[in-house]
C-alpha cells in the first residue's frame, strides 16, 4: 500500500512514513517542492475507512480551523475499489494503489484545504535530531554488548536489523 502512495509523492522534497507532524500520526507525509504539505491516509478495509472519521482532524479539515496545524491537502489511498470516490469528503482526494510497487491511479484529485505554507523546519529538524540521537544510542549499546558479551554473528545481525527497522 505504501509503495503506490509513495510513488504518487515521488517528486516531493520530504517524504516520511508514520510521523507526527500535526496533532496526529500521518501514515504518509510529504512536502512538495512548492512548499505545500500533503498527508496520505492508508486504508486497507472499509471499516478502517469509516472509523477514520471519528478522529478530530476531520472536523478541522471540514471547518478550515487551525490552518497552521493541518496539511494543505489530504488524500486517502486504498486498494482498487475499496472506497468509492463518491464516499470521499469534499476536502479529500483518493488514489487507488495496485499490487505492483509503482502502481497507483488518481480517482479524485485532492483539493487544497488551504494554501498557507507552513514552515516545517523546526519540526523536521527535531524529528531528525531525535532519530539521530536514538540511533547513535542504540549503536553504542550494541557496541557495548559486542565488547562485553560473546554475541554470535547472527545475534549481531538481528540487533542491527532491529536498529535499521526503527529508522523506517
Amino acid at each position: 500500500m505504501y509503495s503506490g502512495a509513495r510513488i504518487y509523492l515521488d517528486n516531493y522534497d520530504y517524504l516520511l512514513n508514520n510521523v507526527f507532524m500535526f496533532d496526529w500520526e500521518s501514515d504518509l507525509f510529504g512536502i512538495s517542492k512548492s512548499g505545500y504539505a500533503v498527508e496520505i491516509e492508508i486504508k486497507i478495509s472499509r471499516g478502517d475507512y469509516f472509523q477514520d472519521f471519528k478522529k478530530p482532524k476531520h472536523k478541522l479539515f471540514e471547518e478550515g480551523q487551525q490552518l497552521d496545524n493541518v496539511p494543505n491537502k489530504f488524500i486517502y489511498a486504498c486498494p482498487e475499489g475499496l472506497i468509492d470516490p463518491a464516499e470521499i469528503p469534499e476536502y479529500a482526494g483518493l488514489i487507488y494503489t495496485g499490487t505492483k510497487y509503482s502502481s497507483f491511479s488518481v480517482r479524485k484529485a485532492p483539493p487544497f484545504i488551504h494554501k498557507n505554507k507552513i514552515d516545517f523546519t523546526e519540526r523536521l529538524l527535531s524529528k531528525y535530531y531525535n532519530t539521530s540521537i536514538n540511533t547513535r544510542s542504540r549503536i553504542n549499546e550494541l557496541i557495548y554488548e559486542i565488547n562485553q558479551y560473546s554475541l554470535t554473528e547472527d545475534e549481531i545481525k538481528a540487533k542491527l536489523k532491529n536498529i535499521i527497522k526503527k529508522l523506517k
